[in-house]
C-alpha cells in the first residue's frame, strides 16, 4: 500500500485487500494511520512514515492492522520513499507482509519443543536456564519453574563433568557448535542420567548469539542395549572378530570359537593376520584391514583363514569400520561367512560350463574374457588361457559387430538380457568365420551385484550359410528381373536419343550441303537459323536422355531397397516454397500457381528433405507438361496426431487433361504414353509421363513405411499415391477460396497426393541438406564484384562447358564478372589453389594420366614458352565474352605446368589437400569448391561431403545448378567461414572481395529505392515463363 505527503492512501493492491478484508475503494483517500491502525501503535507507525517522507527509510518494521472484521493482523512492513521524475518525495509505499501465521507458528514452536520427545534445554549468555521443557523434567525430575534462573553446569552437572561441559557451552556461545557429546545429568532423586546432547548457538533476528540450546537424548538405556548387543555378537551364528587400530585382536565371538578352533583367550590381543592367516593371503588381508580403519569398508572379501587343527577355511568378509561415539575409528569388526563348502560347489559348477556341448564365454565388468570353455576352444581354436583377460570386443569381435555385441553387453550388465542375438567370431588361424547365436545373461555375486556376463550360445555357422545363400539366390533373382526392365527402358531411350541424333546430324550436314551448292543468297542467309533450331532441338533430346538416366538410377535404388532415409529436420512449408521456385520456370504462361501451404516454421517434421522436393518436383513437372491453362496448386496440410506426431497431407492438383480410372495404375509406370523422346515437328501432343509419375509413387511408398506409425497406417488402397481425378469436391472448394476459377477450356483436372505419419522437430534440432529453404528465404543471390574461378578437368570440352555456365551466370547477374583458369589434373589444381586466389574451384572426379602425358608431349613438340597466368575474363559483353573464350580455349592446352604423376590423383583427394591446406595455414580466401561430375549416387555425394566439397555439379551441368549448389552450401559455408556475412547484410566470399548473396530485406529495400520507393508487384507463373524465353533465347545465341 501506499500514502502521500499526508498519510492518505493512494496504493492499496489486491493482496492488502484480502489481508485486510477492504476493498481499494473503501481506502483511498483515507488516513491510514489514523483509521487502520490500532490507536497503541498510531505513534510508532506514523513515525515510521515522516522518516520516510524525509528519506530516511524503515526495513522489516512490525505492526498491526485492523481488519474489516475487527480482527488484529501483523505486518512486517518495509516503508520506502517514493519520487517523482526530479527526485522529490512524493508519499510512501510500504511493501509489507503477513506475519500472522508466522507468529501463530513461533507460539506453535514453542509449544513443540515443550512437549518434545526429548529433553531440550537453553541458556543465556550467562549460562543460567531459560529453557526447560517437559521431557527434561520428566528425565531430571526438577520442574521448569525450580531450573529456570539456575545456572545449569554448577547446580546440575556433578562435579567430575563440569569443565568439559562448561567448555562444550563456552564453544557454542563462540559459534562453534558440537555434536554428540555425553555427559550425566543428576536427577532430583540423586541418579546419574547419561545425555547425548547437541550444543547448538541460539541467534536473535540480528544474528547475534543470544545463548545456547541443548537438544538430548535420554542414552541411559541405550547404554545398556550395547551391553546386549555385545552379547548378541557373541552368540551370532556367524564368526565375528574384531581388531584394534594395531590389528590386535578385540573382538572373537563363539562361532569364531567353533570354525577355527581357537578360543577367545587365545586369540585377545593377538595379531590376526601374522598369527592366524596364511603367509600368502597375509598381504591382501592387511591391506583390507588398513583401508576399514581409513574408513573405506569392503565387501565380500574372500580369504583363508588357519584352523588351529592346521586346516584351511574359507571365508568370505565384509570388515566395518568401528567407531566410538564420537565418530572416531578405534578398530574394524568382521562378520564373516564360511564359504568353503560353496566354493567346492562351484567348482563343480565350473567343470559342467567347461563340459557343456555349446560354445559358452564370459566377460567381467570391464569386458575381459573370464569363462572360454571346452566347446569354444574347438571351434575357434583360440584357448582358454590365450583368450583370458582379453577383451572381447576388441579383441575377437570384427570390426562392423564391436558396436552391436559392445551395446548387447552394456544391457546385460544393466539387466536387460538379450535373447538370440547373432554375431561372429573369426578362428584363431583366420581361415573361418564362426556364427554364433547368443543368450546374454548378467552374472551376479552373492550380495546381487553385477559382476559381468556370461553367453550361452549355439554354432549356427551352417544354418546360416544355408540361409544366406537361399537369399542371395533370390535378391540376385530380383535384381537381374530389375535390371532387365530398367535395361529395357534406358535401351528404348538411348536408341531413340542416339537414332534423333544421328539424324539431325545428317539433316544438318545436308543443309548445308544443298544451301552451299545452290549459292542462293536468300539460302545462305537462311542457313545460320536453319542449324540452329536443328541444334536447338538437338539439346533438348540430349538433355531428355540426361534427365531419364538420373531418374533410372533413382528408380533403380529405390527399386532394390538400397535407398535410406536421412531423418532430419524438415520445413515443409519452406520446401514447398522451394519447389514452386524449382519448377515455375516450367508453368506455362497461361498458368497460375498456387501454393496452399503452412507458413515457415509452422509444420516441421522429421523426414528426408532431398526425397519429399524430389516427389514434389516429378509431381509438378507432370503437372507442367499437361496443364495448358487454369491453375496448379501445391497443397500440403498437417492434422494433430499426439505431441509428437502429425498426419501430413502432401500433393500437387491441377485443372489438365485429368486421368481416366482405367488409366490410374498404369500413369504410375515408366514410359507409359506415347513416345517419350521430345518431338521436332509437334510441340503440343501429348506427351509421355516418362519416369518421373514411377519415381513419385516409390517415394510415396517410402515416406509412407518409413512413418514413426507406419504399423498403425491403414492405406486408402493397395497404393500410397492417390490419384483423384476429376478434382474431388474438397479440393475445388479449396481451389475457389484461394482465388482459383474454373473458366472454359479447362480440363476436369488431376490431384496426385499421400498422407502419411511423420513426426514432428523443431529446426533448432539441425535443418535438412534437402531444406535449404529456410536459409533461402533469408538471402537472396545477387552476386557482384570479380568472381575468380578455378576449372579443373581433363577433356577440353568440359572446360568451355564450365566456362560456359559460369558465362551464362555472369550474364544472367549484371553486377559481377568472371576470370577464370584452368587445369589439367587435380595435382595441378592444388599446386594453383596454393599459390593463386579463387572464390570458386570446379573439380572433376576421374582425370587421366594418359592425358596429361600426351598434353606434355604436344607442348613439348611445340616448343612454345607457355602462359602460366592466362586467364579468361567474361563479362556482360556477351559477343566479346564468346570471342574471348574461343580464342582463349584455341591454345590453352599449352599453357600449363604439367608434372611427371599429374593425372593419378583423384577429385575427392585433392579437395581433401586443398581444404587441409586452407585449415593448416592463415589465409582468410578460402574457395568453395564443387565437385563437376557425372557421379551423382549418393555414395559419391556422401564421398564429396567427407572430404570437404561444397556441392556437387552434375554433367552437363546447366546455370540453375550452379544457383542451387550456392544456395544449398550457404549455411554451411557460413559455419566454415568460406562465406562471410557482412554488416550491411551482404553475404560475400571468405576474403570479401567478391558478394554472392545479400539478405532479403536489404535486397527490397534497394529494390524499392531503384522503383522510385513504388512497391514491386511480382507474378509467380509470368515471371517463370519470361525467366524460360530469356534462358532459351540465350542459349540460341551462345549457338
Amino acid at each position: 500500500f501506499g500514502v502521500d505527503v499526508d498519510g492518505k492512501v493512494n496504493v492499496w493492491n489486491q493482496h492488502a485487500a484480502r489481508a485486510v478484508g477492504f476493498a481499494p475503494e473503501e481506502t483511498m483517500g483515507r488516513h491510514l494511520v489514523r483509521e487502520f491502525i490500532t490507536e497503541k501503535c498510531r505513534p510508532s507507525v506514523q513515525e515510521v512514515f515522516d522518516k520516510a517522507l524525509k528519506g530516511v527509510e524503515t526495513a522489516n518494521f512490525q505492526f498491526p492492522l485492523v481488519t474489516k472484521a475487527g480482527k488484529r493482523v501483523e505486518i512486517l512492513l518495509n516503508a520506502t520513499s517514493r519520487r517523482d521524475e526530479k527526485g522529490n518525495i512524493i508519499g510512501v509505499v510500504g511493501i509489507g507482509q503477513d506475519i500472522t501465521g508466522r507468529i501463530a507458528q513461533e507460539q506453535e514452536f514453542a509449544r513443540l519443543i515443550d512437549t518434545a520427545n526429548a529433553p531440550i534445554f537453553g541458556v543465556d549468555v550467562d549460562g543460567n536456564v531459560n529453557v526447560w521443557n517437559q521431557n527434561a523434567t520428566a528425565v531430571v525430575g526438577f520442574t521448569a519453574e525450580e531450573t529456570m534462573g539456575r545456572h545449569l553446569v554448577d547446580e546440575f552437572i556433578t562435579e567430575t563433568c563440569r569443565a568439559s561441559v562448561q567448555e562444550v557451552f563456552d564453544k557454542a556461545l563462540q559459534g562453534d557448535e558440537t555434536a554428540n557429546f555425553q555427559f550425566p545429568l543428576v536427577t532430583k532423586a540423586g541418579k546419574r542420567v547419561e545425555i547425548l546432547l547437541n550444543a547448538t548457538s541460539r541467534r536473535n533476528v540480528d544474528g547475534r548469539i543470544i545463548g545456547v540450546v541443548g537438544i538430548g537424548q535420554d542414552i541411559t538405556a541405550r547404554i545398556a542395549q550395547e551391553q546386549e548387543y555385545t552379547r548378541l555378537i557373541d552368540t551370532a551364528n556367524a564368526p565375528i572378530f574384531g581388531v584394534d587400530v594395531d590389528g590386535n585382536v578385540n573382538v572373537w565371538n563363539q562361532n569364531a570359537t567353533a570354525v577355527v578352533g581357537f578360543t577367545a583367550e587365545e586369540t585377545m590381543g593377538r595379531n590376526l593376520v601374522r598369527e592366524f592367516i596364511t603367509e600368502d593371503f597375509r598381504a591382501s588381508v592387511q591391506k583390507v584391514l588398513d583401508k576399514a580403519l581409513h574408513g573405506d569398508e569392503t565387501a565380500n572379501f574372500q580369504f583363508p583363514l588357519e584352523t588351529k587343527g592346521g586346516a584351511r577355511v574359507e571365508i568370505l568378509l565384509n570388515a566395518t569400520s568401528r567407531r566410538d561415539v564420537e565418530g572416531r575409528i578405534i578398530g574394524v569388526v568382521g562378520i564373516g561367512q564360511d564359504i568353503t563348502e560353496r566354493i567346492a560347489q562351484e567348482q563343480e559348477y565350473t567343470r559342467l560350463i567347461d563340459t557343456a556341448n555349446a560354445p559358452i564365454f564370459g566377460v567381467d565388468v570391464d569386458g575381459n574374457v573370464n569363462v572360454w570353455n571346452k566347446c569354444l576352444v574347438k571351434l575357434t581354436g583360440f584357448a582358454s588361457d590365450d583368450v583370458k583377460g582379453k577383451n572381447l570386443v576388441r579383441d575377437l569381435v570384427s570390426l562392423a559387430f564391436q558396436d552391436d555385441v559392445a551395446t548387447v553387453l552394456r544391457k546385460a550388465g544393466k539387466g536387460d538380457e538379450t535373447a538370440n542375438f547373432e554375431f561372429p567370431l573369426t578362428s584363431s588361424d583366420g581361415s573361418r568365420v564362426v556364427e554364433i547365436r547368443l543368450n546374454a545373461t548378467c552374472r551376479r555375486n552373492a550380495s546381487g551385484t553385477h559382476v559381468g556376463m556370461v553367453g550361452i550360445g549355439q554354432d549356427v555357422t551352417d544354418s546360416k550359410a544355408k540361409n544366406e545363400a537361399v537369399m542371395r539366390q533370390r535378391e540376385a533373382e530380383a535384381a537381374q528381373a530389375a535390371q532387365a526392365t530398367v535395361s529395357a527402358h534406358v535401351y528404348h531411350e538411348i536408341r531413340n536419343v542416339v537414332g534423333a541424333l544421328l539424324s539431325l546430324a545428317e539433316r544438318a550436314s545436308e543443309v548445308v550441303e544443298i544451301t552451299m551448292s545452290e549459292a542462293i543468297t536468300e539460302n545462305v542467309l537462311q542457313l545460320p537459323s536453319k542449324v540452329r533450331a536443328l541444334t536447338d532441338h538437338q539439346r533438348l533430346v540430349c538433355q531428355h536422355a540426361v534427365d531419364t538416366l538420373n531418374d533410372m538410377l533413382d528408380v533403380a535404388k529405390m527399386e532394390n531397397g538400397t535407398y535410406q532415409l536421412k531423418q532430419k529436420a524438415v520445413d515443409l512449408g519452406d520446401l514447398c516454397a522451394r519447389a514452386a521456385k524449382l519448377q515455375g520456370p516450367r508453368i506455362k504462361s497461361d498458368v497460375e500457381m498456387h501454393l496452399l501451404t503452412p507458413q515457415k516454421g509452422e509444420l516441421v517434421v522429421l523426414s528426408d528433405g532431398a526425397v519429399v522436393l524430389q516427389y514434389l518436383t516429378n509431381l509438378l513437372s507432370n503437372a507442367a507438361k499437361f496443364t495448358k491453362a487454369g491453375h496448379v496448386f501445391i497443397i500440403c496440410k498437417g492434422r494433430e496426431l499426439d505431441n509428437e506426431c502429425v498426419e501430413v497431407e502432401l500433393g500437387v492438383a491441377d485443372t489438365g487433361p485429368g486421368i481416366r480410372s482405367e488409366d490410374q495404375e498404369r500413369v504410375l509406370q515408366a514410359f507409359t504414353t506415347g513416345e517419350a523422346v521430345p518431338r521436332e515437328d509437334i510441340h503440343t501432343s501429348a506427351r509421355s509421363t516418362g519416369i518421373g509419375l514411377r519415381l513419385a509413387n516409390l517415394i510415396a511408398n517410402i515416406l509412407f513405411d518409413a512413418g514413426p506409425e507406419s504399423a498403425s497406417q491403414k492405406k486408402a488402397s493397395d497404393r500410397v499415391l492417390q490419384i483423384s481425378s476429376p478434382l474431388p469436391p474438397d479440393i475445388l472448394r479449396t481451389i475457389q477460396l484461394a482465388g482459383g476459377t474454373r473458366g472454359s477450356g479447362l480440363g476436369p483436372g488431376t490431384f496426385f497426393n499421400i498422407r502419411c505419419h511423420m513426426q514432428r522437430a523443431s529446426l533448432t534440432s539441425g535443418a535438412d541438406d534437402g531444406n535449404n529453404a529456410s536459409l533461402e528465404s533469408d538471402f537472396v543471390l545477387n552476386p557482384s564484384g570479380m568472381l575468380r574461378v578455378l576449372v579443373v578437368d581433363d577433356q577440353r570440352t568440359m572446360r568451355q562447358m564450365a566456362a560456359m555456365f559460369i558465362g551464362k551466370f555472369v550474364l544472367k547477374y549484371p553486377g559481377i564478372s568472371a576470370e577464370i583458369m584452368t587445369a589439367l589434373s587435380a595435382e595441378e589444381g592444388v599446386r594453383l589453389a596454393k599459390t593463386h586466389s579463387f572464390h570458386i574451384i570446379t573439380m572433376d572426379e576421374s582425370l587421366s594420366e594418359n592425358y596429361c602425358e600426351n598434353a606434355k608431349e604436344q607442348q613439348q613438340a611445340v616448343g612454345r614458352e607457355p602462359d602460366l597466368e592466362a586467364r579468361l575474363i567474361l563479362d556482360n559483353d556477351r559477343i566479346g565474352s564468346a570471342k574471348r573464350r574461343s580464342a582463349f580455349f584455341d591454345d590453352e592446352v599449352f599453357n600449363h605446368t604439367i608434372e611427371p604423376g599429374d593425372g593419378s590423383l583423384e577429385g575427392h583427394k585433392a579437395v581433401e589437400q586443398i581444404c587441409e591446406y586452407f585449415e593448416a595455414s592463415e589465409r582468410k580466401d578460402v574457395p568453395l569448391i564443387f565437385n563437376l561430375t557425372g557421379n551423382v549416387l549418393e555414395d559419391d555425394r556422401e564421398r564429396y561431403r567427407r572430404s570437404g566439397s561444397s556441392g556437387v555439379l552434375p554433367k552437363p551441368v546447366k546455370l540453375e545448378h550452379l544457383e542451387e549448389a550456392l544456395i544449398d552450401c550457404i549455411g554451411t559455408s557460413l559455419q566454415r567461414a568460406k562465406l562471410i556475412e557482412q554488416p550491411d547484410g551482404r553475404v560475400t566470399s571468405a576474403d570479401g572481395s567478391c558478394t554472392y548473396f545479400r539478405r532479403r530485406e536489404q535486397e527490397a529495400v534497394a529494390a524499392a529505392d531503384a522503383d522510385g520507393g513504388a512497391p514491386r508487384r511480382t507474378q509467380r507463373n509470368s515471371a517463370g515463363a519470361v525467366e524460360a524465353k530469356e534462358e532459351k533465347m540465350e542459349e540460341k545465341m551462345d549457338t
